[in-house]
């Protein structure tokens, strides 16, 4: 199963939102965001909550499910 960073990626890379803008968005450094992404690091629960709740982005939308 594909870890949910590596799908927020896609989605973002597909819908072309920056790395920048959800970092802002959510209070999260930009390095911390990027390595997260990439598979350097995990992203926390908290992490992921925070780009949910400042974001448009749903987290169907992440799942690719309608």
């Amino acid at each position: 199963m594909r870890k949910v960073q590596y799908m927020l990626a896609d989605y973002m890379k597909k819908n072309g939102i920056t790395i920048s803008f959800v970092a802002d968005a959510a209070g999260i450094k930009y390095e911390l965001l990027r390595r997260s992404l990439n598979g350097n690091r995990v992203m926390t629960a908290d992490e992921l909550a925070a780009i949910l709740m400042s974001t448009n982005i749903t987290f169907k939308d992440i799942l690719g499910r309608d």
